[in-house]
């Protein structure tokens, strides 16, 4: 073979390889994503309608009207279900549990949406008004900790408390520091409409649901058949990539500012619990020990032998942490006739 084809078959091969791939993956949303959401869901969840949104919550507990509700926002990839141990433990403790899948994620939909935390924490607030949640503890894990701690300084004297798990804020390591800008690489893909569908198409591809579950957990042993099974659910709904395409740019864009202002944390006057998995490597322990110093009276848990899903990785101690800020904070009120209103 002579130098110049061999040059040719070098460059072109690899090209021709890595654009089959991305047509494999593109071919196989067209087939894959054949499910409505409403037919596949959870029948122990319901959805709510917020304008062109469409939520899908799961619900646990007794609605006390003594006691808060807690309600659960889950982390990129991820969605409700992956709080029902916890829901059901702090359910056993007396509190009403709620849990929202979060836009693009689960099996919530939504047509011309903005994916800012003010956004988000639109559709947080409107699923309380609709259930007509008056007090509430906001448990914010990762990606979902942005709306979270946005809706938390909006509710004002609605919110009764907070816990944030692992939160993918992007905190800069020094006080002084300034906030890193994203990558040249995610700057270009979140620029470019068929880089994000290529790279939802590969995140939503259930073959890879488990390595790349894997790479955000110390203790692999939370990764079982049967919660990757629950990962991979979603899925297969309809327009499922096209929503997570849509999300993209925001996500790897440039990070919202206001989050990283002390003055921010300065209107949070609630009990804060800051739980971290100590050998996390996708958010480490150090931002766990900051934010709980820019939130005034925040206490910090910092759980052993677990990474970025301390609820999974170590449940049990994942919820003794939190029955102890439960207990501590909001102590159950003699029972009382006509005070709580069962869901489940």
């Amino acid at each position: 073979m002579t130098t110049p084809r061999f040059l040719f078959f070098a460059f072109v091969s690899p090209l021709l390889v890595f654009a089959v791939i991305v047509a494999a993956l593109h071919v196989n949303v067209i087939f894959r994503e054949s499910r409505e959401p409403r037919q596949t869901a959870p029948g122990e969840g319901k959805f709510i309608r917020l304008g062109t949104a469409e939520l899908f919550v799961q619900e646990k507990g007794t609605r006390n009207l003594a006691l808060p509700s807690l309600v659960f926002l889950h982390g990129a990839g991820t969605w409700s279900q992956v709080w029902k141990p916890t829901m059901e433990a702090v359910a056993n403790l007396g509190f009403h549990a709620l849990a929202i899948d979060l836009p693009p994620f689960g099996f919530s939909t939504v047509k011309d949406h903005s994916y800012d935390p003010v956004s988000q924490s639109n559709l947080i607030l409107g699923v309380l008004d609709q259930l007509q949640l008056s007090d509430a503890v906001l448990v914010g894990h990762s990606f979902g900790t942005s709306a979270t701690l946005t809706a938390a300084n909006r509710l004002a004297k609605r919110l009764r408390g907070l816990i944030l798990v692992d939160i993918g804020i992007g905190l800069p390591s020094e006080e002084d520091a300034d906030l890193e800008p994203p990558s040249e690489m995610a700057q270009w893909i979140a620029s470019r409409r068929f880089a994000c569908e290529t790279v939802a198409a590969l995140a939503t591809y259930p073959g890879l649901t488990s390595p790349f579950f894997k790479l955000a957990l110390y203790n692999e042993d939370a990764a079982t058949p049967r919660q990757i099974l629950f990962l991979q659910q979603p899925n297969y709904n309809r327009g499922r990539s096209k929503q997570i395409a849509d999300w993209l740019p925001t996500f790897l864009g440039e990070p919202d500012e206001g989050l990283f202002r002390a003055t921010f944390y300065q209107d949070i006057k609630v009990p804060t619990l800051v739980i971290w998995g100590e050998e996390d490597e996708i958010t480490p322990v150090w931002q766990g020990r900051k934010m709980a110093k820019l939130i005034k009276g925040a206490q910090l848990k910092v759980l052993p032998e677990s990474g970025h899903f301390p609820y999974l990785e170590s449940p049990a101690l994942f919820q003794a942490s939190l029955s102890e800020f439960l207990k501590a904070n909001f102590p159950a009120p003699p029972q009382r006739a006509n005070t709580s209103l069962k869901v489940d």
